[in-house]
């Protein structure tokens, strides 16, 4: 059985979200009274370089891996995942 990968992500400001999905890898933290606080979430993300947060999800996981590789993603109903993609030295490239 396939499960496909994530296509569709959308931009939303300095992410690009893709809806019901999730990376059960690559957890550096976990913040649950900021789970499904989009703000609190992208500033915790954007305000941490240090920490290499690449990606987070709605439920409160930041993600950290170098690239993001779809084969690692599984579906997640009511989970979304934010990918950094303006982050210092790399650059979005559609599809990859």
């Amino acid at each position: 059985m396939t499960l496909g990968k994530p296509t569709g992500g959308t931009r939303d400001g300095q992410f690009v979200v893709f809806k019901n999905w999730d990376l059960p890898t690559h957890n550096i933290a976990y913040y649950p009274k900021l789970a499904n606080k989009l703000d609190g979430l992208k500033n915790v993300a954007l305000s941490s370089p240090g920490a290499l947060i690449t990606a987070f999800t709605t439920k409160g996981w930041m993600k950290t891996c170098s690239t993001q590789d779809f084969s690692e993603w599984v579906p997640s109903p009511g989970t979304d995942i934010y990918v950094r993609v303006e982050y210092p030295g790399w650059y979005f490239i559609q599809g990859k």
